[in-house]
């Protein structure tokens, strides 16, 4: 398994403005999505990704461009030669092709394993001063009721952030790659490339939340569909549960993720590095929200079940009630079945064949005793 955080110090560093930016110069609480006007970038022909870079020179963007896929090594010497920093998007990056184009970034070969690893597992991996973070940005179609994760990988560096936005076959999510550049290059970045991915990281997150929120709306929605005796809600509450558990796939192993950054930064307090406190309140801002929405799918999970349980439950209760009426009726109508079968057996002596009132009698009984059977069920609330 790779090792998280070979170098500590390196491992810092490379967070630090990140997640201050997160406090300070991102904006993050009350800026989500803001108009970055119009960048004019050009779209790249179908089935080849583009590339959209944003340049910044002490904090302020200076330069705006999208190139071909062939220019990635070209960026990259521009990097290499820049004392600025690079947001790098790339957009519609299909599985043919992709590990020619992972290897041309500058980044050791164990974290590009994980950019080419198909279904990945949201984590944060690093080596000394590069990191690659995987995530599964969420959406909620609410007239499909369906959760669909895509795939965002996060390669950050000192110099550029690089943003890969993968094509995953039948995913759909509310940032796209446009969305995400835009997001991720306002005007000014006051910590550079870790600025701008506290910037996409906070808002994966707080989609996490309004999915887990329209979520929590079908669930109330389908709970109260048991109470109304739908027969359609235990089929619905399967297809619930499936969506919660993909919401719950892509942010409990996140949040684990952000809780070992966090532990790590603890240690170096620990043992007497300098870890700015701004740092340590910026991670527990974003583990708050990715383990918000992971605890809130738990506990839709174990709702779920009781509602499930529940349903269960009214469904026995109204087969009993059932079963009620069903054996109440059948009692009281075995009595004029059994009296006109006595009767019916013809046999040569029976007086009351020949009796001249034998047969308003035998009728006024029978219907003596089934009304008298009728008011004991009614009575006791069987019928």
């Amino acid at each position: 398994m790779l090792r998280r955080y070979a170098c500590h110090s390196c491992a810092v560093g490379a967070l630090v403005g990140a997640l201050i930016g997160a406090l300070i110069g991102a904006g993050i609480a009350g800026n989500r999505r803001e108009s970055q006007g119009t960048w004019g970038l050009k779209v790249s022909d179908a089935g080849s990704p583009s590339i959209h870079v944003a340049t910044y020179e002490n904090g302020q963007r200076v330069d705006m461009s999208s190139h071909g896929p062939d220019a990635l090594d070209q960026i990259f010497d521009d990097v290499a030669g820049s004392s600025g920093c690079h947001v790098i998007v790339v957009e519609a990056l299909g599985s043919d092709g992709a590990d020619e184009f992972v290897e041309r970034i500058p980044l050791p070969n164990a974290l590009k394993r994980d950019i080419l690893t198909p279904n990945p597992r949201p984590r944060i991996d690093r080596i000394g001063d590069a990191s690659v973070t995987v995530l599964r940005p969420a959406a909620y179609s609410d007239r499909l009721e369906r959760v669909t994760l895509s795939s965002l990988h996060l390669v950050l560096t000192e110099s550029f952030l690089v943003i890969l936005h993968r094509d995953v076959p039948g995913a759909h999510h509310d940032l796209s790659a446009r969305e995400l550049f835009g997001f991720a290059t306002p005007d000014e970045l006051t910590f550079g490339s870790r600025s701008a991915y506290l910037r996409v990281m906070d808002e994966i997150a707080a989609d996490y939340i309004e999915v887990a929120d329209e979520l929590t709306q079908d669930v109330d929605d389908v709970e109260l569909q048991v109470f109304a005796g739908d027969v359609g809600a235990p089929a619905h509450i399967y297809r619930l549960n499936r969506e919660v558990l993909e919401l719950e796939r892509a942010v409990v192993p996140l949040a684990d993720s952000i809780v070992d950054v966090l532990d790590d930064l603890e240690d170096d307090a620990e043992h007497g590095n300098t870890v700015d406190e701004a740092l340590v309140l910026a991670v527990r801002h974003l583990l708050r929200k990715v383990q918000r929405t992971a605890d809130r799918a738990v506990e839709l999970k174990d709702l779920l079940s009781q509602i499930l349980q529940v349903n269960a439950a009214l469904i026995g209760q109204q087969q009993n009630e059932d079963m009620k009426k069903i054996s109440s009726w059948a009692a009281i109508l075995v009595i004029p079945t059994l009296v006109s079968g006595v009767y019916g057996m013809n046999f040569q002596h029976m007086p009351e064949l020949s009796w001249r009132f034998g047969y308003p009698i035998a009728l006024g009984l029978m219907a003596a005793l089934c009304a008298g059977l009728y008011v004991i069920f009614k009575r006791k609330d069987w019928l």
